[in-house]
């Protein structure tokens, strides 16, 4: 029963992707053809804009106090991503590009990140650049502090790394060879499959960039997204070529992973068993998922203003407009109760009992994206690297490694201190960064700080006799203590 709930798992998720934006209506299917077009797409640029919301009310008083204190950080805060992408027609060679910016209540953040990937060879060849946010740069150790580009090689972290369990090559041509069939399953689907309602429909034209785009709308509430929901697992879990679409996925990834011969075929062999005990227990399933959405129906999900997309299909039939929103709301009660509910189905001997939680939480996603120059000469210009502006993620991990282990055993040493009078209210010196820095007098502790950025330290203690003896003492974030630094007040 366990592989079984892991094949419920997968194949609730395939359904909920397979579904997302389809039916038997005529516009729905124009929708899916221009949406599994995209993959065909061998160059293009691209610019997409969210601002989102976040809201809470009702919450117990210590957590309604932490979110509010963040809320104005979160709500409002805004991502724009602007991306260009190259490659030929085999999805064997391709350049990347994307940067992103993003403002939180007004403390602004951005990156930028480089892709050059070549598997048409035996040994794939893929690297990601990395601009180093400001804010991120602060917490690398010293040595790569102040430096521009982060560089991610993924053959030398499989060099580096003891576990390769997957051949990187075999998986990108997976995804790449999978990729096509996925598309033609969700078209052929996609005709057999009725909601009973309407979720797509055709608006009136726009024009975008000078394009004139031919537009369909997506809209659903929280009903209809239920309805489409139970509609979807139904329809899916009683279609044979569907389930064997899942099959044959589960039985791809096993083949690719690096096991024995003799595991892969225990592997395979648990996959059939899964999917037949599946078909026996249909029945018992759809009685469950029926008892389930029975449970959700009063259970909101979808925020007021709903999902609402509008996509904009240029001539050519490819996608190059989204804007729209998507409003959820999490009743933190009602989901507890729910989930309950849910465990009792599958358990007897557990009873649904309510639910201590409280408050509403909503978020939402505001967003408008384009895409411009499909198939056409995109201009990416990589970085130009150096050992001064850049540093090789691989060598980053290998360091706080070794690094880590030296910090374990090594203690930090004695403080500096300043001169201490009859008169100070503070003990001042250096010390290692991020240290904690204790004052005593004998075995009486006056005072403790924690160093800056540049090792110095600020104890406030009260002021003290002529010619007693303070002992300084730094600890590191191991644990290890440093000697003694002694001073005598004057």
């Amino acid at each position: 029963m366990k592989n079984v709930k892991k094949i419920i798992s997968l194949f609730l998720l395939v359904t909920l992707v397979s579904v997302s934006f389809v039916g038997c209506s005529s516009d729905d299917l124009t929708l899916l053809s221009a949406i599994t077009k995209s993959p065909s797409i061998t160059s293009m640029e691209s610019k997409t804009d969210m601002t989102l919301s976040f809201s809470a009310k009702g919450l117990a008083a210590e957590d309604q106090q932490s979110f509010d204190s963040i809320a104005p950080m979160l709500n409002g805060s805004k991502i724009v991503i602007t991306q260009k992408s190259k490659g030929n027609a085999d999805k064997t060679i391709a350049k990347g590009q994307a940067d992103i910016s993003v403002d939180l209540g007004g403390m602004g953040l951005s990156s930028s990140v480089w892709v050059d990937t070549d598997t048409s060879g035996t040994t794939p060849k893929i690297k990601e650049i990395i601009k180093v946010p400001a804010v991120l740069a602060t917490s690398f150790p010293e040595k790569f502090q102040g430096k521009t580009y982060m560089v991610m090689d993924e053959q030398q972290l499989l060099d580096q790394s003891s576990t390769g369990s997957i051949d990187t090559k075999s998986l990108l041509d997976f995804s790449n060879n999978f990729t096509p069939k996925v598309m033609e399953f969700l078209k052929e689907y996609a005709t057999q499959f009725d909601p009973g309602f309407t979720m797509v429909t055709k608006k009136d034209s726009k024009i975008v960039d000078g394009q004139t785009l031919t537009v369909y709308n997506l809209k659903l509430d929280d009903a209809s997204f239920k309805k489409l929901l139970n509609a979807a697992v139904v329809s899916f879990s009683k279609n044979d070529k569907a389930l064997g679409f899942v099959k044959d996925y589960l039985l791809a990834v096993n083949d690719l992973t690096g096991v024995s011969g003799t595991e892969k075929e225990q592997g395979k062999q648990e996959i059939n068993k899964s999917f037949e005990e599946f078909k026996t227990n249909l029945p018992e399933f759809l009685d469950n998922w029926n008892k389930s959405m029975e449970i959700l129906k009063d259970v909101k999900m979808i925020g007021d203003k709903g999902i609402n997309i509008d996509f904009g299909i240029n001539s050519d039939g490819y996608v190059v407009s989204e804007s729209g929103n998507m409003d959820f709301i999490i009743d933190l009660k009602a989901y507890e109760e729910a989930g309950n509910k849910f465990d009792a189905l599958s358990d007897s001997s557990k009873k649904a009992g309510s639910s201590t939680q409280k408050g509403i939480i909503q978020f939402g996603v505001d967003f408008n994206s384009t895409i411009s120059n499909i198939n056409k000469d995109v201009d990416i210009t990589f970085p130009e690297l150096n050992s001064t502006n850049s540093f090789s993620y691989a060598d980053l991990i290998k360091y706080t490694a070794q690094t880590a282990i030296v910090d374990d055993i090594t203690a930090p040493s004695a403080p500096k201190v300043n001169k201490v009078l009859t008169t100070s209210t503070a003990v001042s010196g250096k010390a290692e960064k991020g240290s904690t820095i204790i004052v005593k007098k004998g075995k009486t502790v006056l005072g403790k700080a924690v160093t800056n950025s540049k090792g110095v330290f600020s104890v406030k203690i009260k002021p003290q006799k002529a010619k007693v003896t303070l002992t300084v003492t730094a600890t590191d974030k191991s644990g290890n203590v440093s000697k003694a630094a002694k001073v005598s007040v004057k």
